[in-house]
This record gives C-alpha cells, sequence and structure tokens, in this order.
C-alpha cells in the first residue's frame, strides 16, 4: 500500500504541475495578446 500511496502522490504532483504549466502559458499568451 505505501507503494501505491507513493505513486498516487507522484501523479498527483505531475498533474497540479501540468496544469500550472498550462496556466501560465495561457496568461502569456493572453498578455502578450492584450499588450
Amino acid at each position: 500500500m505505501e507503494d501505491v500511496s507513493g505513486k498516487m502522490e507522484d501523479v498527483k504532483i505531475g498533474v497540479i504541475e501540468k496544469i500550472q504549466l498550462k496556466t501560465m502559458s495561457l496568461r502569456a499568451i493572453a498578455w502578450q495578446s492584450h499588450v
């Protein structure tokens, strides 16, 4: 069970990082188009 929970945490962190990268890139695009 320890192994599985550790993998789940890694997956969660990976998903959060992907979402953050997406929002950051979207903000950059919106900012560029705004200016």
